[in-house]
């Protein structure tokens, strides 16, 4: 519907597109463990730097750190990180 609307964003979710330009407004994942935010987000992350957009993770464990941390463009806000 979207797609044959042509309102449909580049970044999908599950093979589902955003609205588009509703990707530069702000989104919120949250859910309690096992709901698939992690997996969202290592779906999402990918076609975030494909379309060399910006993003801002709170991750409190590392995870994206250690899979998506590009010294060459990401900045790290976190004073006890020696990449910071």
């Amino acid at each position: 519907m979207l797609k044959s609307a042509k309102k449909a964003s580049k970044i999908c979710f599950a093979g589902l597109p955003l609205v588009k330009n509703s990707e530069r407004l702000h989104i919120l994942i949250t859910g309690t463990t096992g709901t698939g935010k992690t997996n969202m987000l290592n779906e999402l992350l990918p076609q975030i730097r494909l379309h060399k957009d910006r993003a801002i993770i709170v991750d409190t464990t590392g995870t994206f750190i250690d899979r998506f941390f590009d010294p060459k463009c990401d900045k790290l806000l976190n004073p006890l990180e020696k990449n910071s």
